[in-house]
């Protein structure tokens, strides 16, 4: 197997960029195209699509090449094989080149600007508030209040480094629509993962209760504190619900929580009640479009149960193709996103520190669960140039 595929920060809005060829000719197999979106499972946003092209060698006898009239449909003898070995060399390849997103100062000017405009600075005028950012004193007052009324952060310790294992998952066909393949996430490489996905960082501080700055050998970082906690509760959730005789640990409610949800969503529940339970939510009918809902997520505890799951149950509302693996995982991206750090929340030195070091332990720490990134880099080189040092 051989081919080009793009990293993360290139993306297209439809599967249009993805071409495959199967011993050299061109061919068009829904299969093998969704092989290559799920290597990028949490990688990329919603909506968006990678750009590749494979190329795939094998013995002649195991495709059929007579399946459609222009040669361009194909039919494997081992489509689950096939399957699974794009998916996971394409994921390998993409894991180890993916770079933490950058930003380059002064971006968009068009040359019309004062040397003091281009720099960030505006003239000074009368106003006590003058050159400084829209909205600043609003910013101000929330940064000022953060924290005030912030819960305790619970953060996740690893007993070890181990890589999470690959789900037990139906074998795709080239019949098979395309939304029931599975989505598990992405296998573990085969030999031991080294711990070389990040650099070596160092915690200077806090900006505006939303973002860590960090110090690397290749200059500064900012990491979103929502983003990072995000993607450490969700591999912490998956591992969870796929370790042996294992699940999702549950937080019993003293006096059960009575929810009315409405006839609509009350069918929503109904529907999901197996999948809500995977994740941690137990409930049960009380008659009509009411609910008790007797556990929720351990992770969860302290918040608006009721509310959480509302939320969760609205939000299933409009992911009716999802199905499987696919709407559990879905289910737990919705959990770890309540269930996150919010912005707004000052962290202590140590919880920076160690939020941080679970984020190095995961296997995909550069984008949360929904393909956005944990973090943006600043180069030395770019930090010269701000400070005309160059």
């Amino acid at each position: 197997m051989a081919g080009f595929v793009s990293l993360p920060v290139l993306t297209r809005g439809n599967r249009g960029g993805i071409d495959l060829f199967v011993n050299r000719r061109y061919v068009e197999d829904r299969s093998l195209t969704h092989a290559v979106i799920q290597a990028y499972h949490t990688l990329l946003p919603v909506g968006r699509f990678p750009i590749g092209v494979i190329f795939v060698e094998m013995d002649p006898s195991a495709v059929d090449v007579n399946v459609h009239p222009r040669k361009t449909e194909v039919r494997f003898q081992e489509a689950r094989d096939v399957f699974f070995a794009v998916q996971k060399a394409v994921r390998r390849v993409v894991v180890e080149n993916a770079s933490v997103p950058g930003f380059a100062m002064g971006a968009g000017n068009d040359g019309d600007e004062t040397d003091a405009e281009r720099d960030g600075w505006a003239v000074p005028d009368e106003s006590p508030t003058a050159g400084l950012p829209s909205g600043w004193a609003e910013r101000r007052e929330m940064i000022l209040a953060a924290g005030q009324t912030q819960r305790a952060i619970d953060l996740y310790v690893p007993q070890d480094s181990a890589p999470l294992p690959a789900p037990q998952t139906a074998t795709p066909s080239p019949s098979t629509p395309a939304s029931q393949y599975p989505s598990p996430p992405p296998p573990p490489p085969s030999s031991p993962r080294q711990r070389n996905t990040l650099p070596p960082l160092r915690v200077v501080g806090q900006v505006g209760a939303m973002y860590i700055v960090a110090e690397g050998p290749e200059g500064m970082f900012l990491i979103d504190q929502h983003a990072a906690h995000e993607r450490v509760m969700y591999e912490k959730f998956m591992a969870q619900r796929l370790a042996p005789g294992g699940g999702i640990p549950r937080q019993g409610l003293l006096n059960p929580l009575t929810l009315h949800l409405g006839d609509a969503l009350a069918g929503q529940v109904t529907l999901y009640m197996p999948e809500l339970a995977a994740v941690g939510f137990e409930v049960e009918p009380f008659g009509g479009d009411t609910w008790l809902v007797r556990s929720v997520p351990s992770a969860l505890a302290g918040q608006d149960a009721g509310r959480v799951l509302e939320e969760i149950v609205q939000g299933l509302a409009l992911e009716r193709d999802l199905v499987g693996q696919q709407l559990e995982a879905e289910l737990v991206k919705m959990v770890c996103k309540r269930a996150s750090i919010k912005a707004g929340q000052i962290l202590s030195d140590i919880e920076m520190k160690e939020l941080l070091r679970q984020l190095e332990e995961c296997q995909s720490p550069r984008t949360c669960p929904h393909g956005r990134p944990t973090m943006i880099q600043l180069s030395s080189g770019e930090l010269e140039k701000a400070f005309k040092r160059t």
